[in-house]
């Protein structure tokens, strides 16, 4: 199978294959750990052979190719963005969602839930956008 691609098509499959592999392999939950492994040599020589020198190196201690320091660091900073909004998105969620049904708001048509619920949403986010954590608490019992 051959596939045509432009330099910054192929750059956008490295970043997207690097994230990808990353998120399989992050808590161990991936059973194609070898296929994933075997698919980055092919594209990280791929890339490299395309004169992606920038992005992918020939590490001689692994003997293979490898992303080079920048090229990580870039896909991490995506990482990172990830994580820090899917932190707050999934925080501001649970809580809207614990409060919705702690005020029996389950009850409702779901259009009628959902403003409500978009009414607690709203209230978490400009907390957290103000304040951060620094006034979240748990109740010691």
């Amino acid at each position: 199978m051959n596939i045509e691609l432009s330099e910054r098509q192929f750059q956008t499959l490295l970043e997207t294959y690097y994230i990808g592999e990353y998120m399989k392999q992050a808590y161990g939950n991936s059973d194609d750990s070898k296929e994933l492994a075997e698919l980055g040599n092919i594209l990280y020589e791929a890339a490299y052979n395309a004169g992606l020198d920038e992005d992918v190196e020939f590490d001689k201690q692994l003997g293979g190719y490898a992303p080079t320091a920048e090229f990580e660091a870039e896909c991490d900073d995506i990482i990172n963005t990830y994580d820090e909004n899917n932190f707050w998105e999934e925080l501001i969620i649970q809580l809207a969602n614990r409060d919705a049904q702690a005020q029996g708001l389950d009850d409702m048509s779901s259009k009628e839930f959902q403003a409500a619920q978009q009414v607690l949403i709203d209230k978490y986010e400009k907390e957290f956008a103000e304040n951060g954590v620094d006034n979240l608490f748990v109740n010691e019992e």
